[in-house]
C-alpha cells in the first residue's frame, strides 16, 4: 500500500469533479487524523468515527476505503505533520540546538499535548510490527529529523560523528520520557531528568568549542 500523499495529475480533471472530491477527502483526512491520535487505534470502530465526523460510515469508507488503507493513510499523515512542525520549529530557532530542544521539550510535554503523543506512540507501535511495510513512515520519524540537528551541533563546533550520535540520544531520551509521562503522570520527575539530558547537551557543546 502506498503512504505517499497523491500526486498533482492524480486529482486533475477537465471538469474539475477529482479536485473537489480531493479537497473534501482533504478535509477529512484532518479530521480523521485527530480522530485517531485522541482515540487510539486498538478500539477504532468506523461507525462511531463517522458519527463524530458528521458523516455516515459508507461516506468514510468511500473516501478511504477499507479501515487498513484508513489507518495507513493516517500513519503517513502523521509523519509528515510531524516532519513539518520539526522544520517550522528549526527555522524559528534558527539552527539553536539548546533552543530547539527547550522549545520542542515545552510543546511536547504540556498536559494538552499529551493525547496526541498517545496516539502517535500507539500508530508508532503499529508501524513497528511491520517495518518493511512502514519503512517510510518510521525514517521519517526517526531519520528524517537527523540533518536539522547535525547542522545545529556541528555548526557549534562537534563533528558530525558526535554530533548524529549526540542528536540520537537526546531524541530517543525525549521519547522516552514522553513514554514515561504518559504512563505515571509524574512530571516533576521527568522535568528533572530532562534537566539532566539539557545539561548533558550543554555540556557537549561548550566542550566543543
Amino acid at each position: 500500500m502506498n503512504l505517499t500523499a497523491p500526486s498533482a495529475e492524480d486529482i486533475k480533471s477537465s471538469d474539475g469533479r477529482n479536485t473537489r472530491h480531493e479537497g473534501r477527502r482533504r478535509e477529512l483526512m484532518d479530521d480523521a487524523v485527530q480522530y485517531v491520535l485522541s482515540h487510539g487505534l486498538s478500539d477504532l470502530s468506523i461507525r462511531p468515527m463517522a458519527e463524530a465526523l458528521g458523516i455516515s460510515h459508507r461516506t468514510l469508507l468511500h473516501h478511504f476505503g477499507s479501515k487498513e488503507e484508513m489507518v495507513e493513510r493516517v500513519l503517513a499523515e502523521v509523519r509528515l505533520k510531524h516532519l513539518q512542525h520539526l522544520r517550522e520549529q528549526a527555522q524559528k530557532q534558527k539552527l539553536d540546538a539548546l533552543s530547539m530542544l527547550d522549545e520542542a521539550w515545552a510543546q511536547q510535554s504540556a498536559p494538552e499535548r499529551l493525547p496526541f503523543w498517545r496516539g502517535f506512540f500507539e500508530i508508532y507501535a503499529i508501524a513497528a510490527k511491520n517495518p518493511e511495510r512502514h519503512a517510510e513512515f518510521l525514517d521519517g520519524i526517526i531519520k528524517a529529523w537527523l540533518p536539522m540537528w547535525i547542522t545545529s551541533l556541528v555548526g557549534q563546533g562537534l563533528t558530525k560523528a558526535k554530533a548524529e550520535a549526540l542528536a540520537t540520544m537526546v531524541h530517543a531520551c525525549c521519547r522516552g520520557l514522553l513514554i514515561d509521562l504518559l504512563t505515571t503522570e509524574d512530571h516533576a520527575r521527568v522535568a528533572r531528568a530532562y534537566k539532566l539530558l539539557r545539561g548533558i547537551l550543554e555540556q557537549e557543546i561548550a566542550a566543543a568549542r
